[in-house]
């Protein structure tokens, strides 16, 4: 689908976050699908060690975490061959769809698909995209 308008990210606020897991991993598993998420970010970078996460809505619909900070973490993925220095915005973009794919191979959930393809779409455009792609593919 081609597309006229940049995707973009707005951070949900307040009391608005709750319920954002489940429009990001729908009901049932929301809070396994959180866990999922900062599961994936221990495993990618070595220096995680916890901290407040950051919510974004997308305009096509979709939705990632990220963790809060200023500071670039370095993302390290053997299987890929990846070692990436990057946002954390990419960051929480990469552990949101290793967590999006790894809850889709337990189960496939329509809104866990769906919210995977919206992520990958704002992917391809963000100005990270070649770091992320080589770690997620």
């Amino acid at each position: 689908m081609l597309q006229d308008t940049q995707i973009l990210a707005t951070e949900v606020k307040d009391e608005l976050r709750f319920g954002f897991t489940a429009q990001l991993f729908g009901d049932s598993a929301c809070i396994e699908g959180e866990r999922a998420v900062y599961q994936w970010m221990r495993r990618l970078c070595s220096s995680y060690n916890g901290g407040y996460w950051q919510f974004y809505s997308l305009s096509n619909g979709g939705h990632f975490m990220m963790p809060s900070g200023a500071d670039p973490l370095r993302l390290v993925w053997p299987l890929n061959w990846s070692d990436e220095v990057v946002s954390p915005q990419a960051a929480g973009v990469v552990a949101t769809l290793f967590a999006l794919s790894e809850m889709m191979e337990r189960g496939a959930d329509d809104l866990q698909i769906q919210n995977f393809h919206l992520l990958r779409d704002f992917l391809a455009e963000h100005p990270e995209a070649g770091a992320m792609f080589r770690l997620t593919n």
